[in-house]
């Protein structure tokens, strides 16, 4: 069984377009979602479902609800603070529940906690890093115009969310290493013998040792993603041994 692993990004009422923007008076402008590994882009944009967009995006969020439901994993850049809070509240808003509780990958919190940048922005980490996939501009403007039926505006947006999609790829597999492991793909594909990070086989190295007062653990490389791991916890010292 193949892990379903989600790249999730969404575009809503830009908030310093609104002022007091919230998501309680906010809209889903688009999301779009891509399954790791494969090539097409999901989207689900408001003006596909309707002229009046706060009517239309009851159906959009609907059908988003139906394709995050089907992810193993999600990744996202600060979509456990922004993404998915905004989504679950236009959801209820429609009376349409909320999304289920599935493990969550949120890159940003890797850049804050792992890293020491001046910036953790998606914009940010990507040029410090050399991505080959950057950021595309957006004009403020053009979320006034999209709203308010601008075909050409609302392109501009769901252009700006691929390429957001597209870097957020990049980054998940750059910053792997650095991900603190919130669920094991050994645990979805049932390979013991696999990388619990990236899922590939025979890639894992024996690097020495981690040591406590009468235990120790052996340490692993993966050479496919690069991430460090480690095995089962063994004791080298009998039990009564003296300790510091």
């Amino acid at each position: 069984m193949e892990p379903r692993i989600l790249m999730l990004d969404t575009e809503f009422m830009h908030p310093k377009a609104w002022r007091g923007f919230s998501a309680e008076v906010g809209l889903v402008y688009c999301m779009c979602s891509k399954w790791y590994g494969k090539k097409k882009v999901i989207i689900h944009r408001v003006d596909d479902y309707g002229i009046n967009f706060f009517k239309a995006e009851k159906y959009m969020l609907k059908e988003m609800k139906e394709t995050l439901e089907q992810a193993d994993i999600w990744v996202s850049w600060y979509g456990i603070k922004c993404d998915i809070p905004q989504i679950n509240t236009r959801l209820m808003h429609h009376g349409l529940g909320i999304l289920p509780n599935i493990k969550h990958i949120d890159l940003w919190k890797t850049c804050k906690y792992k890293l020491a940048l001046g910036s953790n922005s998606m914009k940010n980490v990507s040029e410090w890093l050399g991505f080959a996939e950057r950021k595309t501009p957006l004009k403020l403007q053009e979320w006034y115009l999209a709203l308010h039926g601008n075909k050409k505006a609302m392109n501009s947006i769901v252009r700006h969310c691929i390429a957001d999609i597209r870097v957020l790829e990049e980054g998940y597999e750059r910053l792997l290493p650095l991900v603190s492991p919130r669920v094991s793909l050994n645990a979805i594909t049932g390979d013991k013998d696999a990388c619990p990070k990236c899922g590939v086989r025979g890639k894992l190295q024996k690097r020495g040792w981690n040591y406590a007062q009468v235990m120790r653990t052996r340490r692993f490389q993966c050479t496919n993603c690069g991430s460090w791991l480690t095995g089962k916890r063994e004791r080298v010292l009998p039990v009564g041994s003296l300790t510091t």
